[in-house]
C-alpha cells in the first residue's frame, strides 16, 4: 500500500464508497430494517390480537427468525459492505453459501455472547425477576449490599449502576474485538483462517480500530441524545424525581410495565429516521473501508512469502508431473509393442507338421512344452507390468487432480493480488 493510500482518512473513503455505490448500500439498509421488522413481528403480532398470543410463545418466534435470517444475512450486508472498499476475485465454489453465513454468524455471536453473560445475567434478572417477584423479594439483593454499606442507599445504587457499566463494557469489549471477523471474506478463506486472520488484525492494528471505534461513538451520540430526551419528556410526566433513589427506581419499574403512548413511539420512530439510520449506514461503511484497508495491508504483508511458496509449489508439481507422464508414455509404448507382439504371435499360421519318427515326436512335444512354459511367463509379465501400470495411472491421475487444486490456488492468488 503506498502512502499517499495511507493518508486519506478513512471517513474520506467511505463517503467516496457511499456515492459511488449509493444504490447497493441503501438495498443491504432496507433489507436489514425490514429481516429487523420480520423479527419483530411476532411480538407487534401479539400485541395486535391483545395478548391472545403467549408472550412466551412470540418472543420464542423472534428468537427464531433473528437466528435464522438476521443473523446470516447480517453476514451476507458486511460482505456486500466490505466488497464496495475492497473485493476479492476469489470466492469459494461451495453452493450452500446460507449455510457458511449462518454457520459463520452462530460462531461470531457465540464468542461475543460470551463476553456479555455476567450483564446479560443481571439485565435477564431485572427484566424477569421484577415480573414474577413481588417488590420486597426483588429487592432483597438490593437491601442486602444497602446493610453492608451501613445503610448508604444511594451509594449501594452507585455501585449497582457502576457494576452494571462496568459489566457493559466487558460486553462491548468482547463484541468490538472480533469486529474484522465480519467484514473478512470467509467463503474465500473459510472459518478456520478468517479467525486467524481476524486475530492478527486486531493485534497488528488495534490503534487504528480503536480510533475508528471512538469516532463511530462520537457519530452515535446525537441519536442516544435523542432517544434519552424522548424517554426522558415521558418519564417526567410520571415519575416524581427526589432524592429518594429507591422510591425512583421503584415508580421506573412501575412505569415499565405500562403502555407507552403511541406519540412517544412515533417521536422514537422519528428520532431512529432522522439521526440514528443515516449514521448507521456511515458509521458501517467506516467499518467497511477500514477492514478493506486493513485487509489489504494483511496480504500485502503476507504475499511475498505465499507467492514464492504458490509459485515452488506449482514449480515443484509441474516437474513431478512431466516426469509421470515421460514415465507413463513408456509404459504405454511397452504395452502396446507387447500387445502387437501377442497379436502377430496368435494371428501367425501354424508350420506343417512331418511325419517323424516317435523321438522326434517326443522332442517336438518337449520344445511344445518348453514354448507354452514360455509364453505363459511371458504373459504373466505383461499381466504384472499392465497391473503396475493401472497403478501407476492411478496415483497419476490423483496427482493431477491435487495439482489442478494447487493450480487454481495459485490462480486465485495472482488474481487477487491484481
Amino acid at each position: 500500500m503506498s502512502e499517499s493510500s495511507e493518508r486519506v482518512s478513512i471517513g474520506k473513503i467511505a463517503r467516496k464508497g457511499i456515492r459511488r455505490s449509493f444504490d447497493e448500500i441503501s438495498t443491504v439498509a432496507i433489507v436489514q430494517i425490514l429481516l429487523r421488522l420480520a423479527a419483530l413481528a411476532p411480538m407487534l403480532l401479539s400485541k395486535m390480537l391483545g395478548g391472545k398470543l403467549p408472550d412466551e410463545l412470540a418472543i420464542a418466534g423472534c428468537v427464531v427468525i433473528y437466528i435464522f435470517a438476521v443473523i446470516p444475512m447480517r453476514f451476507w450486508a458486511r460482505q456486500k459492505m466490505r466488497r464496495v472498499y475492497y473485493s476479492r476475485s476469489a470466492h469459494s465454489r461451495k453452493k450452500n453459501v446460507y449455510s457458511t453465513w449462518l454457520k459463520t454468524g452462530l460462531l461470531r455471536y457465540l464468542r461475543g455472547i460470551l463476553w456479555g453473560l455476567p450483564f446479560l445475567a443481571c439485565m435477564g434478572y431485572f427484566t424477569i425477576a421484577r415480573k414474577i417477584l413481588d417488590v420486597h423479594t426483588f429487592n432483597i439483593p438490593i437491601h442486602w449490599l444497602i446493610e453492608r454499606l451501613n445503610g448508604k442507599a444511594t451509594l449501594a445504587y452507585l455501585i449497582i449502576a457502576g457494576v452494571l457499566l462496568l459489566f457493559a463494557l466487558l460486553f462491548a469489549y468482547g463484541w468490538w474485538r472480533d469486529l474484522p471477523f465480519e467484514y473478512l471474506p470467509v467463503r474465500s478463506i473459510g472459518t478456520k483462517k478468517t479467525l486467524h486472520w481476524s486475530r492478527r488484525i486486531l493485534k497488528k492494528h488495534r490503534g487504528e480500530m480503536r480510533k475508528n471505534t471512538f469516532v463511530n461513538a462520537l457519530l452515535s451520540i446525537p441519536a442516544w441524545v435523542g432517544f434519552a430526551a424522548v424517554l426522558a419528556l415521558y418519564a417526567m410526566k410520571s415519575v416524581n424525581f427526589s432524592l429518594n433513589i429507591e422510591l425512583v427506581l421503584r415508580q421506573l419499574l412501575k412505569l415499565l410495565n405500562e403502555k407507552v403512548p403511541q406519540v412517544v413511539l412515533l417521536e422514537l420512530l422519528a428520532v431512529f429516521a432522522v439521526l440514528y439510520l443515516p449514521l448507521c449506514v456511515y458509521r458501517k461503511s467506516r467499518n467497511a473501508a477500514l477492514m478493506g484497508r486493513l485487509i489489504r495491508s494483511k496480504e500485502h504483508s503476507s504475499s511475498g512469502s505465499e507467492h514464492t511458496h504458490e509459485e515452488e509449489t506449482a514449480k515443484d508439481n509441474t516437474a513431478v508431473l512431466e516426469a509421470k507422464r515421460q514415465k507413463i508414455a513408456k509404459w504405454e509404448e511397452n504395452l502396446a509393442a507387447q500387445e502387437q507382439k501377442a497379436r502377430e504371435e496368435k494371428e501367425a499360421p501354424a508350420p506343417e507338421e512331418k511325419e517323424a519318427p516317435a523321438e522326434k515326436d517326443e522332442k517336438a512335444d518337449e520344445k511344445t512344452d518348453e514354448k507354452a512354459l514360455e509364453k505363459q511367463k511371458e504373459q504373466e509379465a505383461f499381466e504384472e507390468k499392465r497391473r503396475q501400470f493401472e497403478e501407476e495411472k492411478e496415483r497419476y491421475e490423483a496427482l493431477r487432480k491435487q495439482f489442478e487444486q494447487e493450480q487454481e490456488k495459485h490462480d486465485a492468488f495472482q488474481q487477487d493480488q491484481k
